[in-house]
C-alpha cells in the first residue's frame, strides 16, 4: 500500500494511477502539487508555483514503491488551469529559486546557468519591477557574482560586482556587493571568496532589521536575510582554501573567525566508511529582530576532493509540496 499526505493550502494537488509505460501490466502513481522551494530558495504559500510533478514505481527488490522521477514543470501553475496567469515575475521568481536551488547546493556550474536565463528573460521583456516586487536581475547579478568568484573567475567576478554597486548605489543591494568587494579583494588571496562571504555578514544585522521593518527598494518579500546572506558557501570555500585545518578544529574556528565569521563552536569527524571529513560549525546570528543571536549549526561534507554544505536531513520518503509523504510496505 502507498499512502502520501497532499497538503492543498498552497494550491490544488492530486493524485493518480496510471499504467506504468516502462514495464506493462503494472501500473505508477503519480502526484502534482505546487512546488515550494522553503529553504532551497525564496518562497511564500501565497505566490504562484510552478507544477510538481512526482512518479513512483513498484520495486520488487525493495518492496516498496520508490521515487522513480520528480520534475518540476515551468510551464504550468501550481494553482492550475483556473488560476491567474503565469506572469513574467512569477517567472523570474522561479528562475531565481531555480539557481538558488542549485547555488546552495554547491552546483555553481548550473546557478550560473540559471542565473543568466533571469537576466536574459527580463532583458528579452524588459522588465522592470512593480511597487513590493524584487528586483529580480539585481538581486541574482549580486549572487552570479558572488558563485562566479566562488568558482575561481575573478576577473568576471570583479567586474560583475562593481557594476553592482555602481548600479545600484544608495541601495542596501549595493551595499551587499560593496561588503562583499571589501572581503574579495582582487580576488588573488586563495581563500578570497570566503572572505567575500564573510564580509556580507557583518551586514547581517542591517539585513534583518531591513526586512523585519518591511522596507522595500531593490530587495523584497520574498527575499529574506538568512538566504541571501548564506554563510555555508563561505565555509565550504574556506574549507577547501585551507585543507591544513580540515584536522584541527581549533585552528579552523580562529580562521574563520579572523576573517569575519561569527564561529561559536567547531566539531571536526570522519566518515569511517567513506574516510570523508565532516564539519559542524556553529555561527552566532546578528542581535536583530528574527535573528536575536541565535545559534545555527551549519554541517559541511568532503566529497569529490570539495567541500559542500550537507543537505538538511530529510526522511527516508521525500517531500511534496513541501510536505511530508508516507509510504507503507504492504
Amino acid at each position: 500500500m502507498f499512502h502520501a499526505r497532499l497538503i492543498s493550502w498552497a494550491g490544488p494537488s492530486s493524485w493518480v494511477s496510471e499504467p506504468d509505460p516502462l514495464h506493462p501490466g503494472k501500473r505508477q502513481i503519480v502526484l502534482t502539487y505546487p512546488h515550494l522551494y522553503f529553504d532551497s530558495g525564496f518562497d511564500h504559500k501565497m505566490l504562484n508555483h510552478p507544477l510538481g510533478r512526482q512518479v513512483w514505481r513498484w520495486d520488487t527488490d525493495a518492496g516498496r514503491f520508490v521515487l522513480a522521477e520528480k520534475t518540476v514543470d515551468m510551464e504550468q501553475s501550481g494553482w492550475g488551469t483556473e488560476g491567474l496567469p503565469i506572469t513574467v515575475e512569477d517567472r523570474l521568481r522561479w528562475l531565481t529559486n531555480e539557481g538558488e536551488a542549485a547555488f546552495r547546493a554547491g552546483e555553481y556550474e548550473v546557478a550560473v546557468q540559471r542565473y543568466e536565463q533571469v537576466l536574459a528573460l527580463a532583458a528579452a521583456e524588459n522588465w522592470t519591477p512593480e511597487h513590493s516586487q524584487p528586483d529580480w536581475p539585481g538581486y541574482v547579478r549580486l549572487r552570479r557574482a558572488e558563485t562566479l568568484a566562488l568558482m575561481g573567475r575573478s576577473g568576471e567576478a570583479l567586474a560583475e560586482m562593481q557594476a553592482v554597486t555602481e548600479d545600484y548605489a544608495g541601495d542596501l543591494l549595493g551595499e551587499l556587493a560593496t561588503a562583499f568587494l571589501s572581503g574579495y579583494g582582487d580576488g588573488s588571496a586563495r581563500d578570497a571568496p570566503a572572505r567575500g562571504v564573510a564580509a556580507l555578514q557583518t551586514l547581517g544585522a542591517g539585513l534583518y532589521h531591513y526586512f523585519y521593518h518591511e522596507e522595500c527598494k531593490a530587495l523584497c518579500f520574498p527575499l529574506e536575510a538568512a538566504g541571501i546572506l548564506y554563510p555555508g558557501a563561505g565555509l565550504a570555500a574556506y574549507l577547501d582554501a585551507h585543507p591544513e585545518m580540515a584536522g584541527d578544529a581549533r585552528a579552523l574556528q580562529a580562521g574563520l573567525r579572523e576573517i569575519g565569521f561569527p564561529a561559536e563552536d567547531v566539531r571536526l569527524e570522519r566518515d569511517d566508511e567513506t574516510a570523508n571529513g565532516k564539519a559542524i560549525i556553529t555561527l552566532r546570528l546578528p542581535d536583530a529582530p528574527n535573528a536575536e543571536e541565535a545559534l545555527v549549526e551549519w554541517r559541511l561534507i568532503r566529497r569529490a576532493g570539495r567541500w559542500w554544505v550537507a543537505p538538511l536531513p530529510v526522511p527516508e520518503w521525500p517531500l511534496v509540496g513541501g510536505f511530508q509523504t508516507q509510504a507503507f510496505e504492504p
